[in-house]
């Protein structure tokens, strides 16, 4: 008999911590999170992207000395996890690029371009364990671009706005579960984000 109670105990206790699991799961719906990333498509390789200095690098002879500095991008983003493993969101990313010239002609180039990109986002849950989520997803949206630039350095600065199609795939993503709300987060991809990304994430 004391047998029987102490089974009837375990398992009581197992399906309370499971239901309650559940419910904090299903609680925890909504995320926010912050990140940075690195070799965005802007910044490597122009010609993916769009920027005001694209087409004058192109004419850059190898005799020059090109020198970039970079800032981003810098990720925010809102994420709602639905029903089974499909979870929507927004996020806003900022990146700064900047691009010297000092040609052999003496002749120099200066132009800084600033994204500003807006994408709604789609995530695929591939596995869902107690510590961690393995996930894929995509985004595409809009990008703002503020641009300045100086031909010579005697020229007057040129200022451009545009605007065009940002994206990003992001081919590999897991987030590690630190507590109950707050985790860490590495995503592999490509697109306006960066090749490499990471971040910290709260759901509540």
């Amino acid at each position: 008999m004391k047998y029987w109670i102490l089974l009837s105990m375990i398992f009581c206790s197992s399906a309370g911590w499971r239901i309650n699991a559940q419910n904090q799961n299903q609680a925890l719906r909504q995320e926010r999170y912050g990140s940075y990333g690195i070799y965005s498509t802007q910044q490597i390789a122009p010609g993916l992207g769009f920027t005001s200095t694209a087409s004058f690098l192109q004419m850059v002879k190898e005799q020059s000395n090109l020198e970039k500095q970079l800032f981003g991008p810098l990720i925010f983003g809102y994420k709602i996890h639905l029903g089974g493993k499909i979870s929507i969101g927004l996020q806003v990313s900022y990146t700064y690029l900047k691009t010297f010239i000092n040609r052999t002609s003496s002749q120099e180039y200066e132009g800084r371009d600033a994204y500003l990109t807006l994408m709604p986002e789609i995530d695929y849950t591939h596995f869902d364990f107690r510590v961690a989520r393995i996930y894929s997803g995509i985004a595409g949206g809009i990008a703002f671009l503020g641009s300045r630039y100086q031909v010579e350095p005697q020229a007057d600065k040129i200022r451009r706005s545009m605007s065009g199609f940002a994206y990003q795939i992001k081919l590999l993503g897991a987030r590690l579960n630190i507590t109950n709300r707050i985790g860490v987060y590495g995503e592999v991809g490509f697109g306006y984000n960066g090749v490499f990304t990471l971040g910290v994430s709260e759901r509540f």
